[in-house]
């Protein structure tokens, strides 16, 4: 079987414990195997690095028991999903910094004035 005219075939050595974690996820149904895992885990990646525009994604590692208060929010109905939670938190959480980082430098211009 050859390689279709837009495809290139590379070989990567993984961890066994990356290898295992493919496994499950594969077991789980999420993937078909490990070629459409690592395709969908590449194209994810360089679509992450390459993003432009006015927004653009970042990933984010959150404690289970965050991820767990999250599902817990959003299936009190208190939010739409969890990306929505978070981003709407973020958002929050930095306008609140640059409102005191405004203040800050007000208050150093009035003392300094």
């Amino acid at each position: 079987m050859s390689d279709l005219p837009d495809q290139s075939r590379i070989t990567v050595r993984l961890s066994l414990g990356a290898v295992t974690k493919i496994n499950e996820l594969i077991e789980e149904g999420k993937f078909k195997n490990i070629s459409e895992f690592i395709r969908e885990a590449i194209e994810s990646h360089l679509d992450e690095l390459t993003s432009s525009g006015p927004s653009k994604k970042m990933t984010l590692r959150l404690p289970r028991n965050e991820v767990e208060n999250i599902d817990v929010i959003v299936n009190k109905g208190m939010a739409v999903d969890g990306e929505d939670l978070i981003r709407t938190a973020v958002r929050d959480y930095i306008r609140d910094k640059i409102r005191d980082l405004e203040k800050e430098q007000l208050s150093k211009a009035a003392n300094n004035g």
